[in-house]
């Protein structure tokens, strides 16, 4: 396991210079293997799964008057619990939406609105899950299933409401569509694994004068690096 984590880490600095930087393996390797022994998970850590520089740049960024809202529940869902003073988060799996609302309970938590909205059988099979007007997953699970009203449950809040959105559920191109206009003028929108191809054509939905910072790097519970990309709105003049 040392052996993999540098060798992981020079390949991800060949494929990914522009996003990885040497300082990030030095401070994420120990909580990267904190995160792998037993009894730990992103539940149990109230932590979101998602790259550790990532997180650390989301948790600078965080105060506690602002408003989250999350497609996909987890540990992410605690760890904005903790430093917002709303969270609405999205769940599309019944079983895991009762996990997230008993560990919220444990916790006591009186700031997060956990809904689970399903998806529906009425997408073609054959949808295209990289088109954000498409509503479709790449889970081979979930082909022929519409997350249409997933995708759209942000549209009931006014726009420029949301302080950060968080996008790591289903059908996330087709939830970028959505979450853009919801984002507060210096606001900040995260995608998590942005390395996969199909995300790139509904990542070109928010060009400049977004500020767009790409983080790759290790991961908790993860022997894999993976890509989260942040855009930080710009402040209204």
């Amino acid at each position: 396991m040392i052996l993999f984590y540098p060798r992981t880490y020079f390949w991800a600095c060949r494929q990914h210079a522009q996003a990885i930087h040497l300082l990030d393996l030095f401070r994420s390797y120990l909580p990267w293997r904190k995160s792998l022994k037993a009894g730990h998970s992103s539940l149990s850590d109230a932590q979101p799964w998602i790259c550790f520089e990532a997180i650390r740049h989301m948790a600078a960024y965080l105060q506690p008057d602002m408003r989250v809202f999350e497609y996909g529940s987890g540990g992410s869902t605690l760890f904005f619990a903790y430093r917002a003073a709303n969270v609405v988060s999205i769940e599309h799996n019944q079983l895991w939406w009762q996990r997230v609302a008993d560990a919220i309970h444990a916790r006591q938590f009186k700031n997060v609105d956990l809904r689970l909205i399903e998806p529906e059988g009425t997408r073609p099979l054959d949808a295209d899950d990289s088109d954000p007007d498409q509503y479709a997953s790449s889970d081979a699970v979930y082909q022929g299933k519409s997350f249409v009203k997933y995708a759209s449950a942000i549209d009931v809040f006014p726009d420029a409401f949301f302080d950060l959105i968080m996008l790591d559920g289903r059908a996330r191109p087709s939830c970028f569509k959505h979450a853009i206009p919801k984002i507060k003028p210096g606001g900040m929108i995260a995608w998590d694994n942005t390395e996969r191809e199909n995300y790139q054509k509904a990542m070109k939905l928010l060009p400049p004068p977004a500020v767009r910072h790409d983080f790759f790097g290790p991961c908790p519970y993860a022997l894999t690096f993976a890509a989260t990309t942040i855009w930080r709105l710009p402040v209204m003049p």
